[in-house]
């Protein structure tokens, strides 16, 4: 900052590397460093200041183009020194650049992307705006198809209007601009639409449902609102052994329960359903029963004992001659 209250003379000649004009040139052109300058009560010379300053890359941008500062006043003085430190900070700008000379680029600056464009990620400084109703967000600033949805809400023209009791085209209005004068009679079916053009809505609609087979009974549904209900039909059950054909599947009675039992030697079977009341056929078929017991180890009565009231046991045996003494039969371990 140079500040002077009178003619800069250190060297007059404009040629000489030290004439003031030069000095600035060199130090903005050659240093970087900007040179402002002030001039304090000059009533002359101020050709001479604004030379400097230009020549110092700076510029007061006061009235009648002066490029340095003029001060009659110490609150004119203070105002311009206060000007001169404002231009002075180094505020970081979206440039790609290390404006504030923090060694951080273009940091706290939003930027967007243009998906559409090629440019995927945020990198750009100026918002693109979006540009394509795609459902993303395809410059990047957290909104959606922001500006492009039509009045519905969705991507695409504004739906037209008919006669169907909503308000297709999204204006608050159901129905309007006379688009039910203009309906065109079809088989009433069941859409929530006034499809016959009488002012009704799926209005007598019923369909067949269900199916009659067995104990089943096919049954009916109604339309409402533009959905068909519950079906009025008679559904299957789980089968049983009645004669009947509980679960629908065209056969009667289909079904076995086991029998017997798989104690011991035994193995269980299955009996067959007959038909009504309820009537079981009484025979065990692939069973394996009981069977007179024998010492050889098994359950063959199938009773839960091995070897128990086997024939022939307990029977009187042996002799009493000499040192011999007479015992009786018996079945140990299967012999």
């Amino acid at each position: 900052i140079l500040l002077t209250d009178g003619v800069e003379t250190c060297n007059p000649i404009t040629t000489s590397p030290d004439y003031p004009v030069n000095v600035a040139d060199r130090l903005f052109r050659t240093n970087r460093i900007p040179v402002h300058v002030i001039g304090l009560a000059i009533s002359s010379s101020r050709a001479l200041l604004n030379q400097i300053a230009t020549a110092g890359g700076t510029d007061a941008g006061a009235p009648g183009g002066d490029t340095a500062f003029f001060a009659d006043d110490p609150v004119t003085l203070a105002d311009g020194l206060a000007d001169i430190v404002r231009d002075s900070l180094l505020i970081e700008v979206c440039n790609a650049l290390d404006d504030d000379c923090d060694t951080l680029i273009d940091e706290g600056i939003v930027k967007f992307c243009n998906r559409p464009a090629g440019t995927p990620t945020a990198t750009l400084c100026t918002d693109p705006g979006e540009t394509v109703c795609d459902g993303m967000d395809d410059n990047c600033n957290g909104l959606t198809d922001e500006g492009l949805l039509n009045a519905c809400g969705v991507c695409g023209v504004v739906p037209t209007e008919v006669c169907d009791g909503l308000d297709n085209d999204c204006d608050g209005a159901i129905d309007d601009g006379g688009v039910c004068m203009m309906c065109r009679p079809e088989s009433e079916i069941c859409d929530g639409v006034d499809n016959d053009c009488d002012m009704a809505i799926d209005e007598m609609l019923s369909r067949a449902c269900g199916v009659t087979l067995g104990e089943c009974r096919a049954g009916t549904q109604t339309c409402t609102a533009g959905r068909w209900g519950m079906c009025s039909d008679t559904g299957p059950s789980m089968e049983i052994c009645d004669g009947l054909d509980n679960d629908c599947d065209g056969i009667a009675d289909n079904l076995t329960r086991p029998c017997g039992t798989d104690v011991g030697e035994c193995a269980m079977g299955t009996e067959r359903c007959l038909g009504a009341g309820p009537t079981w056929a009484g025979v065990c078929d692939g069973s394996v029963g009981p069977r007179t017991e024998v010492c050889d180890g098994l359950d063959n009565d199938c009773d839960g004992r091995t070897d128990e009231s086997v024939a022939g046991v307990g029977t009187p045996c042996g002799t009493s001659e000499g040192e011999c003494m007479p015992g009786v039969t018996a079945c140990v371990a299967g012999r």
